[in-house]
C-alpha cells in the first residue's frame, strides 16, 4: 500500500473527508497537443485546467515554483490543472510538496501526465514558426550558430548547435528526463503518445481514471488547436 492509500485509510477510520483534491500537471514539449488535452480535462466534473497558465524558466527557481503552484491552487475549483512544458524540471519539487501536505484536512492527489508527439513532427512544427535568421532560442549565445534570442528564450535549454539540431536535441533530452521521472515515480508520472491519448477512447478513459476521475468523460472529437497561442502558431 502506498503512502497516499495509507493516509486515506487513516482518514476513513477517523471519519474524515476521503475525497482528495486532484492537482493535474501536464508536461511534454511544445506542439504535443496540450490545447486538446486541456479541453479534454475541462470536460471532467469540477475540473478547471489551464493551457500554459504562466510560463516559467527552464532553470528551476524555488520562488517561481511556489508562485506558479500557489497561483494554480488559488483557482476556485474542486480540481485544478495546468498543461505546461515548463513543469518538467519542477516535477520532483511537486512530488516533494505533495508528500509534505498529505496530512492536512483535505488531501491532494497530484498526478503528472506527459504527452509525446513524434520527434520529426514536433521539430517541424516548432521550426515552422521560427525563422533561423531572426532568432535561435535553443542555441547558446556562445555558439557560432547563435543569431539572437527573442523574449521567450529563457523557457528553453541552450545548445552549441544549429537551430534544427538544437531543437532535435531538446526533444531527445526532454523525453529522456521525462522517462526517468516515469521510472522513478510510476504512481505519480506516466507518459502517453499524443495520438493514443487524444484519439483512442479506451486509452483516454484509462488515462483519466489514472489521473483520479471516478467517472471519466472521454472525447476523441476535440478540434485540434488552430491559430495563435503565446508565441507558437498551432499546426
Amino acid at each position: 500500500m502506498d503512502k497516499f492509500s495509507k493516509v486515506m485509510q487513516t482518514r476513513q477510520k477517523m471519519g474524515m473527508s476521503q475525497e482528495p483534491k486532484i492537482v493535474y500537471i501536464g508536461i511534454g514539449t511544445p506542439r504535443r497537443g496540450s490545447r486538446s488535452m486541456t479541453a479534454l480535462l475541462n470536460k471532467q466534473k469540477d475540473m478547471v485546467c489551464w493551457d500554459e497558465m504562466n510560463r516559467i524558466q527552464w532553470e528551476p527557481e524555488k520562488w517561481l515554483f511556489y508562485y506558479n503552484l500557489m497561483k494554480l491552487l488559488a483557482t476556485d475549483s474542486r480540481h485544478v490543472g495546468d498543461n505546461g512544458f515548463y513543469w518538467l524540471n519542477y516535477v520532483e519539487w511537486l512530488i516533494e510538496w505533495e508528500r509534505k501536505i498529505l496530512h492536512v484536512y483535505r488531501p491532494v492527489k497530484m498526478q503528472v501526465v506527459c504527452l509525446r508527439r513524434g520527434r520529426e513532427e514536433t521539430v517541424d512544427s516548432l521550426l515552422r514558426n521560427i525563422d533561423p535568421s531572426d532568432c535561435t532560442n535553443f542555441t547558446s549565445k556562445e555558439s557560432e550558430h547563435w543569431v539572437r534570442y527573442n523574449q521567450h528564450h529563457q523557457w528553453y535549454p541552450k545548445y552549441d548547435l544549429p537551430n534544427r539540431e538544437a531543437v532535435e536535441k531538446y526533444w531527445d533530452d526532454y523525453y529522456v528526463e521525462a522517462q526517468r521521472l516515469c521510472d522513478k515515480y510510476p504512481s505519480k508520472v506516466r507518459m502517453w503518445e499524443t495520438d493514443d491519448a487524444l484519439n483512442n477512447e479506451y486509452i483516454q478513459h484509462d488515462m483519466l481514471k489514472w489521473i483520479g476521475f471516478d467517472n471519466p468523460i472521454a472525447d476523441t472529437t476535440l478540434e485540434k488547436g488552430k491559430g495563435e497561442r503565446r508565441g507558437f502558431r498551432e499546426a
